[in-house]
């Protein structure tokens, strides 16, 4: 049961699953983007529908694309978080939300890692290492 867990982890999403993925939450975009001109919010739908457009670019391309949507991504994912607890905590009538505790738990498992995968990716920004530079190895011991 765990080796498949853990070549998800190591290997990634399969292509289907990744096409998958990019064609339900592009199908969402899209609607965000044909109701956005009649809400109340437009500016937030579109906002929404751009966040979702992040997740085809992040499933379907490689390299430093897709470092950047994650990247992107991560930060947002905290960011939202960061919000709601701060508006939580500041309410007129003294009274909080029974989901501050979840969401605080949220920052913790999600949103802290996704800001290092963040900074780590450096938003895919980061220099490309030379081959003559780059060590390879290949995991097995060598005899000496």
């Amino acid at each position: 049961m765990i080796d498949p867990v853990v070549n998800i982890f190591q290997n990634g999403f399969s292509l289907i699953s990744r096409i998958v993925i990019a064609a339900a939450s592009a199908a969402f975009g899209g609607l965000m983007l044909v109701i956005a001109p009649d809400a109340d919010h437009s500016i937030g739908a579109y906002g929404i529908a751009a966040s979702v457009f992040l997740i085809p670019m992040a499933c379907l391309t490689t390299g430093r694309v897709r470092e950047f949507a994650l990247s992107v991504l991560g930060v947002q994912t905290l960011s939202i978080m960061l919000w709601y607890v701060g508006t939580q905590i500041e309410t007129p009538d003294g009274r909080r939300d029974p989901m501050t505790m979840k969401v605080i738990a949220a920052i913790f498992a999600f949103g802290i890692p996704a800001y290092q995968y963040a900074f780590r990716k450096r938003f895919g920004f980061h220099p490309v290492e030379s081959p003559a530079t780059t060590t390879r190895t290949t995991g097995c011991a060598t005899n000496q």
